[in-house]
C-alpha cells in the first residue's frame, strides 16, 4: 500500500509528536517546581520518582527517526498498520455487545477448560480420573496482587509453587493488578512458554537493569529489531486517535516493555505477542486458565446533587462520594461490568459510536491496542489522587514539623481527591451514543467522555477478587496470593465486602480478612456507645439478637501463612447482619466447606516473612519496595524461597479445602442425579399401558378413521433437566382396519423406523449398513381378499397362541382402492411449500491436516467465501496450541428462493503435531456434544424450535500420498465411522496422474474395507427410475472422490472463464468432470442427497447413540411393567398416594416449623434478658467509676492525696487516716 493511501487522514505528524513530548515535559516540569519549602526534595521524591523525570529527553531524541518522512521507521510502522495481511482485524466488524452474560467464547472455554481441570484434579486429590464428574470440578480462581516488581516476582514463585504441587493446572481463571498483569503478559507469550520458571529466568536476566536506565532504553528504541516491536503501539495510537493524549503512562508501558518483553537473545522477539487476543491460541481449547487483566475508570460526579442522589450506592465512599468502575480484559473480551457491556478484545483502540466502530477514511479500522500501552495502564499507580500522594508524604511533613500545612491539606482533603497530578492513560469510550441501551446507573460522564481515562486497578482494591466474583463465572474457590505493600494495613480481602453487598453477591464469605485491633481507645468508645444503644434494638428481637452475637463474638485470631474463609449461601434479609463466615484452621473445621448451604472458599496467601527464611522480611527489605525497579538475581533468588517456603506452610490446608468443595460438589450431583431417577421410575409407572421393547417407545394403533397413528409416549428424561418429555403423535400409514392387539389384550410393539425407506421395513432395520437401507421385502403368500395387494408381515412373539391371534387380527387390515379423487395426492405439494418457507439447515464437518484446502474446498461448493481472512502469523516464531480446536462458521446462504442455513464445522490443528494419537478425541467429543444438546432439547417441555446442530456430513481429507491410508486416517475414520456420514475425499488431486488416482481409490478402499469402515453410499429404493439408479451408481463409483478446490477464475486455451488453477502444462478446471470428481461430491453433498444424509443422521447414527446414552445412564426398558395393568386405575392409585404423602408432609412441616418458632422465641427471650443483664452491669459498673472519680476529684480540689495511705482495699477504702 502506498504513502498516498495512509496520509491525510490525521494531523501533521510532526506536529503531534511534538504535543505529545511537550505535554510530558510540561508534566514533568511540574512535578519538579512542586515546591514545599524545606521539604521540597522529599516530597518531590516521593511523589515523582527521579527516572520519571528523565524520560521526556529521551522521547525528543527519537523524533528525526519518528519524523513520519517516507521510508522512515514511523512511516514503515504506520504501512503495516493498514496491511490486513499483517492485522486482519482491521477489516473484522465489531460491535459493542450489550448483555451481563458472558460471552459465547468465554463459554466455550469453560466447557472446554473442564475436560483438562477434571484429570488435573484427580491428579492433586490422587484420585482415579474414573471419580472425577466434570460436573463436580470446582471452578478456581487464582489472582495475584498489584505491587510493582515485587508482585511480578513474588507472584511467579508463587504460581511456580501452585503450578510444581499440581493446583495450578486445576485452575480455570488467573486474574491479576500491576505486577499480576504483567506477569500473565509473560505467561501467555513465547517469552515465558507457559512456565513460571522461564518467566523467573528471564527476569534474572532482564530486571538487573532500571526500567528507565537511558543507555539501555535507547539501545532498544533506536535500532532494529527491537525498535519495531516496541514503537508500533505507539505511533499506531499518535496517528489513529490524534485526539488522545498521550502521556507519561504511555512511556512508562514502554519502558516496560523493554525490559520484559525483549529478551536475552533479542532476535528471538515476536510481534505476536504483542496482543491479548492472541493469547486466545492458549485458552481456546482449555488447555491454559482464562488471563483477567483489570484496570479501574475513576469516576468523580460534577454536582452536590448528584452526589446526595447516589450516596446509598456502596460503590462510593464515605468521604468523597468519588468511586472506581472496573475494566477488564481478557483474550475474548474488554468488558465492563457495571456498564454490562463490552467489546472484542481484538477492537479495542477504535472509535466508536451508538455501539458500532467508526471505519477509518481508508476503510480500514485501527489495529488493537498493543500491550505495551496496557502494560502502562495496568501499572500506573502513580496517577494517584493528590489526596493518595499526600497520605504517603504526610509522615515527612509531620517529621519537618509543617503542622499548619498539614492541617491545611487535611481539610482540603476533599478537593485532593478529584485532582490526578498525573493524568491517566486513554482509549476511546465504546460506551459512546449509548445512553437508552446502559443501565440507568451508569454516571453522565460516561455519555460525554470520548475517551476512558484507565489506572492501575490497585486504587481501588490491590487484589483483583471482583472480576472472579462477576456472575457467569460461579467461582467456588479463590485462591489469592497478596503481595501488598502494606497486606494487613490495607486489608484488601475485607474491602470486597462493600462488593459483594453492593452486587448482592451470595456466598462471599462476609467479614473475611485481617481482624480489626481490640484494645484501642476508639474500640472502648464505641463498645460503651453501642452498649447505650442496645435497650433501644431490644425492641426489634431480630436487631437485638445480631447486635448481640456481635458484641458477645470471641475475639479474632491473627492470620498466618495460608487462612481459609468459608462464606454461606444462606438467604438474607435486609434487616438481617452479613451472614457469619466461617473461617477453617483445621481439619475440623472442614465440615463448613462441605455443607450444602456453603459458599465461596477463599484461601489467602499474606507475602509475610517466614523463619524458614531469614534475614527476608516484605516490610523491612528495601529492594522490595513497589517503587523498586532493579532486581538482582540473588533477590529474585531471596523472593522465590520466600514465595517457596510461604505455600509450603499451606499446601496441605489448601489440598483439603479443594477436596472439600470437591466432595460437596459430588455429593449434591449424586443427589440430584438419585432424584431424577426416582422421579423417572415414578413416570413409568404413569405412563399408558403399552410395549416398550422399541428405542422409542412408540405405540401403533389403528383406528377406524383409516389413519394409523404411531404415539411416542414418555421418552426418558435426561439426568440434568428438570423437564418432563410431554407425548406427540405421528401419523406414518392410511389403512381401515380395527385396533390391533396381542393375546393378552396389550398392543404389538412398533418397529424402529426404517431408514429412509418409503416403505417401512422392519425385518431389515436391525442390520442396516451406514448408509445402504435394504429394499422392502414384499411378501407374495396372503393375499388379500381384494386381490392383488400382499397382505403385512406377521407379527412374531414367544407365545404361538398371541402369534396366532395378533397374525390373525392383522389380517383384517385390507388396503382398499379409491373410487374417485380425495386429496391427499397433494402432500408432498403441501411439503414443499413449507419446506421453502421455513428453509433448510445443513451442518458439515470437514477434517483434514492444514494446507490440503478445506477452506478453498468449502468456499468453492457453495460459491461464497464462508471463512474469514487468515491470521498472518510467523512460522517460526509461533506458537501453536497443543491439541484440535473445533471452530464453527454459520452462514445464511439464498438460492432462487430457497434459503439455507450452513454451518461449517473445521478442525484447525488437526495432524499438526508430533504425537497424534489423540487428534481424533476432541473432534468425536464435539460430535457426542451436539447429539447431548439435541437429546436434552429432545426431553424438555417445549420442543417447538429445537434447533439441529448435529453433524450431518464429515468430508475428510485424505493426504495425497499416492500409497494408502496413514495410520492417523485409519484410526479416526475408526472413531468417526459409527457417529457421522464419512465421505472421503482426495485432496489436491491435480498433484497425482490419473492412473495414480485410480490406484490411489483402490488401496484407500481396500483400506476402509478391511478395517469395517462404514462410509456412506448413496441409499437405493425400489421405486426409484432407471434414471436415478444409474446417476446414484455413478456417483458412488467416484468415491473417495479426487477434487481440486479454486475460488478464482482462470481463462482456458480457448478463451473460456472458468474455475480452476492455472499451471505451465494447462488449466485444470473444477467444475469439469474429466478433471476431478467435484462436480460429483458436491451432487452428493448438496444436489441429490443432502436430505439423505439428514435423515441418516436421524434416523441411525443419533438413534444408536441416543440408545447407548440412556442404557449407560440406567434407563432400560421393561415391557412387563404395564402388562394387564388398567392405566386410569393405575393413575389414580398413584394420584391418591401422592395426595396422602403430601397431607403428611404438610403436617409435618407445621410440626417443624412450629418448633423452630418455640426454640427461636426461647433463644431471642434468653438473647434479650442476656442484654439487659450486660446492660445493668454495664451501667452498675459506670456508676462505680463516676463515684470514685467524683471522690477522686474532691481530694484533688481539697488537696488531700488521691489515694490513701496503705493503699486501697480490695472492696473499698482503708479506714487509717
Amino acid at each position: 500500500m502506498g504513502a498516498s493511501s495512509v496520509t491525510g487522514d490525521s494531523p501533521d505528524p510532526l506536529s503531534g509528536w511534538g504535543h505529545a513530548t511537550d505535554s510530558v515535559a510540561a508534566l514533568c516540569a511540574t512535578f519538579t517546581g512542586f515546591d514545599f519549602a524545606s521539604v521540597r526534595e522529599k516530597i518531590t521524591g516521593t511523589i515523582i520518582p527521579s527516572w520519571v523525570r528523565m524520560l521526556p529527553g529521551y522521547v525528543h531524541k527519537l523524533q528525526d527517526e519518528m519524523s513520519m518522512a517516507p521510508w522512515s521507521l514511523s512511516w514503515e510502522i504506520w504501512e503495516e498498520a493498514h496491511n490486513p495481511e499483517i492485522n486482519p482485524e482491521i477489516t473484522w466488524e465489531a460491535n459493542v455487545r450489550i448483555s451481563s452474560e458472558l460471552c459465547a467464547e468465554e463459554k466455550g472455554f469453560l466447557r472446554n477448560r473442564r475436560r483438562h481441570t477434571s484429570k488435573a484434579l484427580a491428579r492433586y486429590l490422587g484420585v482415579p480420573e474414573s471419580e472425577v464428574h466434570p460436573e463436580d470440578v470446582p471452578v478456581i480462581g487464582m489472582c495475584g496482587s498489584g505491587g510493582g516488581l515485587r508482585a511480578l516476582v513474588a507472584g511467579a514463585a508463587s504460581f511456580l509453587s501452585a503450578a510444581e504441587d499440581g493446583l495450578f493446572d486445576c485452575v480455570t481463571y488467573s486474574a491479576g493488578v500491576s505486577g499480576s498483569c504483567w506477569l500473565q503478559t509473560l505467561y501467555y507469550s513465547s517469552i515465558g512458554q507457559q512456565s513460571h520458571a522461564v518467566i523467573l529466568e528471564h527476569l534474572k536476566n532482564r530486571i538487573g537493569i532500571h526500567i528507565a536506565s537511558p543507555p539501555a532504553l535507547l539501545s532498544l528504541v533506536g535500532q532494529a529489531p527491537t525498535n519495531k516491536y516496541l514503537l508500533s503501539g505507539f505511533v499506531e495510537k499518535l496517528r489513529g486517535v490524534p485526539d488522545a493524549d498521550f502521556g507519561l503512562v504511555d512511556i512508562y508501558g514502554l519502558a516496560l516493555a523493554a525490559r520484559l518483553l525483549v529478551t536475552k537473545n533479542e532476535l528471538r522477539i515476536s510481534s505476536y505477542d504483542l496482543k491479548i487476543s492472541n493469547q486466545r491460541s492458549y485458552t481456546d481449547d482449555g488447555q491454559q486458565p482464562l488471563p483477567i487483566y483489570t484496570s479501574v475508570r475513576h469516576e468523580i460526579p460534577d454536582s452536590a446533587g448528584k452526589v446526595e442522589s447516589m450516596a446509598r450506592d456502596a460503590r462510593f465512599t464515605t468521604k468523597h462520594f468519588d468511586w472506581f468502575q472496573w475494566f477488564e480484559w481478557t483474550p475474548y473480551e474488554f468488558f465492563c461490568e457495571e456498564l454490562d457491556a463490552g467489546i472484542p478484545t481484538w477492537a479495542v483502540g477504535r472509535k466508536w459510536d451508538g455501539g458500532n466502530s467508526i471505519w477509518r477514511e481508508n476503510g480500514f479500522a485501527l489495529p488493537e491496542l498493543r500491550i505495551p500501552l496496557m502494560m502502562g495502564i495496568w501499572g500506573s499507580a502513580f496517577c494517584a489522587t493528590l489526596s493518595h500522594y499526600y497520605k504517603e508524604i504526610r509522615p515527612i511533613i509531620k517529621a519537618s514539623g509543617l503542622g499548619s500545612l498539614d492541617t491545611l491539606m487535611t481539610g482540603k482533603n476533599e478537593e485532593l481527591v478529584k485532582v490526578h497530578p498525573v493524568d491517566p492513560a486513554v482509549i476511546p469510550n465504546f460506551a459512546l451514543g449509548l445512553r437508552d441501551k446502559l443501565p440507568a446507573a451508569c454516571p453522565e460522564s460516561i455519555h460525554h467522555a470520548t475517551h476512558l481515562q484507565l489506572m492501575d486497578a490497585g486504587m481501588a482494591n490491590n487484589l483483583p477478587i471482583y472480576p472472579l466474583l462477576r456472575p457467569g463465572r460461579n467461582v467456588d474457590v479463590i485462591i489469592a496470593f497478596d503481595a501488598s505493600a502494606d497486606v494487613k494495613g490495607d486489608n484488601w480481602i475485607k474491602v470486597a465486602d462493600g462488593y459483594a453487598r453492593q452486587r448482592n453477591i451470595t456466598g462471599w464469605p462476609m467479614g473475611a480478612g485481617w481482624p480489626p485491633s481490640s484494645n484501642t481507645e476508639e474500640v472502648t468508645k464505641q463498645q460503651l456507645a453501642s452498649a447505650e444503644e442496645q435497650p433501644h434494638q431490644a425492641k426489634n428481637p431480630a436487631k437485638a439478637t445480631t447486635s448481640s452475637n456481635k458484641y458477645l463474638q470471641p475475639p479474632h485470631k491473627e492470620l498466618g501463612y495460608c487462612t481459609v474463609w468459608a462464606g454461606t449461601k444462606e438467604e438474607r434479609h435486609e434487616y438481617m447482619d452479613d451472614p457469619p463466615h466461617a473461617r477453617i484452621d483445621t481439619a475440623a473445621d472442614d465440615h463448613h466447606l462441605a455443607s450444602p448451604h456453603a459458599g465461596i472458599a477463599v484461601i489467602y496467601f499474606p507475602f509475610l516473612a517466614n523463619p524458614q527464611v531469614p534475614g527476608v522480611d516484605p516490610l523491612q527489605a528495601e529492594f522490595m519496595s513497589t517503587w523498586n525497579f532493579v532486581y538482582n538475581p540473588e533477590e529474585i533468588e531471596s523472593v522465590v524461597a520466600l514465595a517457596r517456603a510461604n505455600f509450603g506452610e499451606g499446601r496441605e490446608q489448601t489440598r483439603r479445602t479443594i477436596r472439600a468443595v470437591w466432595e460437596r460438589k459430588r455429593a449434591g450431583r449424586l443427589g440430584r442425579e438419585e432424584g431424577e431417577r426416582e422421579l423417572m421410575r415414578r413416570w413409568r409407572t404413569l405412563r399408558p399401558a403399552m410395549s416398550t421393547t422399541t428405542s422409542n417407545a412408540s405405540l401403533t394403533s389403528t383406528v377406524d378413521t383409516g389413519v394409523t397413528v404411531t404415539a411416542n409416549i414418555g421418552r426418558p428424561v435426561r439426568p440434568g433437566s428438570s423437564d418432563l418429555k410431554v407425548n406427540h403423535v405421528r401419523i406414518t400409514s392410511c389403512t381401515n382396519a380395527r385396533p390391533a392387539t396381542t393375546a393378552n389384550g396389550a398392543l404389538p410393539a412398533s418397529a424402529p423406523p426404517n431408514r429412509a425407506s418409503p416403505v417401512p421395513n422392519p425385518a431389515s432395520q436391525a442390520n442396516i449398513p451406514n448408509g445402504k437401507p435394504t429394499s422392502p421385502l414384499v411378501s407374495t403368500s396372503n393375499p388379500m381378499p381384494n386381490g392383488g395387494s400382499p397382505a403385512p408381515q406377521t407379527v412374531t412373539s414367544k407365545d404361538p397362541k398371541a402369534a396366532a391371534q395378533a397374525a390373525s387380527d392383522m389380517r383384517n387390515i385390507v388396503r382398499r382402492k379409491l373410487t374417485g379423487y380425495v386429496g391427499f395426492a397433494n402432500l408432498p405439494n403441501q411439503w414443499h411449500r413449507k419446506s421453502v418457507r421455513k428453509g433448510f439447515n445443513f451442518n458439515v464437518m470437514v477434517v483434514g491436516e492444514s494446507g490440503l484446502g478445506k477452506s478453498t474446498l468449502v468456499n468453492t461448493l457453495f460459491n461464497t467465501s464462508l471463512y474469514p481472512p487468515k491470521e498472518h502469523k510467523q512460522p517460526s516464531l509461533d506458537f501453536a496450541p497443543k491439541t484440535v480446536s473445533i471452530q464453527s462458521i454459520s452462514a445464511d446462504i439464498e438460492e432462487n428462493g430457497v434459503r439455507l442455513r450452513l454451518t461449517v464445522v473445521d478442525t484447525p490443528g488437526f495432524g499438526d503435531f508430533v504425537n497424534n494419537d489423540d487428534s481424533w478425541r476432541p473432534i468425536v467429543e464435539n460430535i457426542e456434544q451436539r447429539f447431548d444438546a439435541y437429546l436434552d432439547a429432545e426431553n424438555k417441555v417445549n420442543r417447538m424450535n429445537i434447533v439441529d446442530n448435529r453433524v450431518h456430513a464429515c468430508v475428510y481429507f485424505v493426504q495425497p500420498t499416492g500409497h494408502s491410508l496413514k495410520p492417523l486416517d485409519v484410526e479416526v475414520m475408526r472413531r468417526l465411522h459409527t457417529k457421522v456420514n464419512l465421505i472421503p475425499v482426495i485432496a489436491k488431486a491435480d498433484t497425482l496422474t490419473d492412473d495414480e488416482v485410480a490406484n490411489f481409490k483402490q488401496r484407500i478402499l481396500s483400506d476402509i474395507q478391511h478395517h469395517n469402515i462404514q462410509i456412506f453410499e448413496g441409499p437405493r429404493y425400489e421405486l426409484d427410475d432407471e434414471e436415478t439408479i444409474a446417476e446414484n451408481n455413478e456417483i458412488m463409483s467416484k468415491v473417495p472422490f479426487a477434487v481440486v478446490g479454486a475460488n478464482t477464475e482462470v481463462q482456458t486455451p480457448e478463451g473460456r472463464k472458468v474455475r480452476g488453477r492455472r499451471y505451465p502444462w494447462g488449466v485444470i478446471e473444477v467444475d469439469n468432470e474429466e478433471h476431478c470428481d467435484f462436480v460429483k461430491l458436491r451432487q452428493m453433498l448438496i444436489r441429490t442427497h443432502m436430505e439423505e444424509l439428514k435423515e441418516h443422521t436421524n434416523n441411525f447414527l443419533y438413534e444408536n447413540y441416543r440408545s447407548d446414552k440412556l442404557h449407560s445412564m440406567g434407563v432400560a426398558q421393561d415391557p412387563s411393567v404395564f402388562k394387564e395393568v388398567n392405566p386410569a386405575v393405575k393413575q389414580e392409585e398413584e394420584r391418591t398416594l401422592h395426595e396422602q404423602k403430601l397431607a403428611k408432609m404438610e403436617l409435618e412441616m407445621k410440626m417443624v416449623f412450629q418448633q423452630k418458632v418455640q426454640e427461636k422465641e426461647s433463644k431471642l427471650r434468653q438473647s434479650e434478658e442476656e442484654l439487659y443483664a450486660r446492660h445493668r452491669e454495664m451501667k452498675e459498673q459506670l456508676d462505680r467509676q463516676r463515684v470514685e472519680l467524683e471522690e477522686k476529684k474532691g481530694r484533688i480540689e481539697s488537696g488531700r492525696p488521691v489515694e490513701e495511705k496503705g493503699g486501697r482495699k480490695k472492696g473499698g477504702f482503708s479506714l487509717r487516716g
